[in-house]
């Protein structure tokens, strides 16, 4: 399917099955290759592989959980499930993250810093493409090559990446 999407729309960009199913595999591979590291002694593996392995094979609701959490899509295709498992029990070094009602007030502060930074950034791109007319439709158009020297052109990718 993947083949056939980058035979018919090359250089498109349409979301369709094999986009997660990418990210599903780097997932299972990791997860298969800790499980293998878990059935090694300690002394044939290097700290990391220490840290990572899986001794016990996850129950049927930890794997799916893991397969299909969605931060994963959008923050990075691959996490190892060791890492994951610690996050949801909050043990390793996630046992210092904040939480209760006062580590509310200590997390809030860094979320809304970035939604106004967000914001700022949302009104600025639209100020810039609305009242200067610039579109960010000849990003990859020959009509590109032409337009402005190269500080317009990073400027251009510029507004064009924080819209």
């Amino acid at each position: 399917m993947h083949g056939r999407q980058m035979y018919l729309d090359f250089g498109g960009f349409k979301m369709d099955v094999t986009s997660y199913t990418m990210i599903v595999t780097c997932k299972l591979w990791g997860l298969s290759w800790a499980y293998a590291d878990g059935a090694k002694t300690e002394k044939d593996l290097t700290a990391e592989q220490n840290e990572k392995k899986v001794v016990k094979m996850p129950t049927l609701l930890e794997y799916f959980s893991f397969v299909y959490f969605g931060l994963g899509c959008m923050c990075a295709p691959f996490h190892e499930y060791s890492d994951f498992k610690n996050w949801i029990e909050l043990t390793s070094h996630y046992k210092t993250l904040p939480r209760g009602p006062t580590g509310f007030f200590q997390t809030i502060i860094p979320v809304l810093k970035k939604i106004s930074l967000g914001l700022i950034h949302l009104v600025l791109h639209l100020y810039v493409v609305v009242y200067s007319g610039m579109s960010c439709s000849l990003n990859g158009k020959p009509e590109f090559a032409d337009a402005g020297g190269f500080g317009y052109k990073v400027f251009y990718y510029w507004v064009s990446m924080t819209g």
